[in-house]
């Protein structure tokens, strides 16, 4: 998905009015863990 994903949302941004461009860089730091997801997102099935 990384390596796929930033193609995709740069197209997408890219396609607003308005918008001239984008750049999207994946990054893995600080690394990912629950606490980074707002409440409502970790009472949906299967985070808590």
């Amino acid at each position: 998905m990384a390596g796929t994903l930033p193609g995709e949302v740069e197209q997408k941004v890219a396609g607003v009015q308005g918008v001239n461009g984008a750049k999207v860089e994946i990054t893995f730091e600080p690394a990912w863990d629950r606490t980074m997801m707002s409440e409502a997102a970790q009472l949906e099935p299967g985070f808590m």
